[in-house]
């Protein structure tokens, strides 16, 4: 497979910032994702909420599935 020659930014960190991923707790708990028009698009659980979140910013182009890559294009907000 072929390498891009630029890795592409992922938007979230971009919409959200680094602070967002910073302050996020290591506990256990639900998470949604909204997307531009307030609508709820994806709502996950995770034993430890940092790490499940901080995956969707650590995503690949080559590396990951079309829902995902389409999911984390439209998230706007995350609580």
């Amino acid at each position: 497979m072929q390498q891009p020659l630029l890795e592409l930014q992922n938007p979230l960190d971009v919409i959200l910032g680094k602070e967002f991923f910073d302050r996020l707790p290591t506990s256990a708990g639900i998470y949604k994702m909204y997307g531009d028009q307030g609508e709820l698009l994806y709502v996950g659980k995770a034993k430890n909420l940092k790490a499940r979140l901080m995956s969707y910013r650590r995503v690949k182009i080559t590396e990951s599935s079309r829902k995902t890559l389409t999911l984390i294009h439209r998230i706007l907000h995350i609580q």
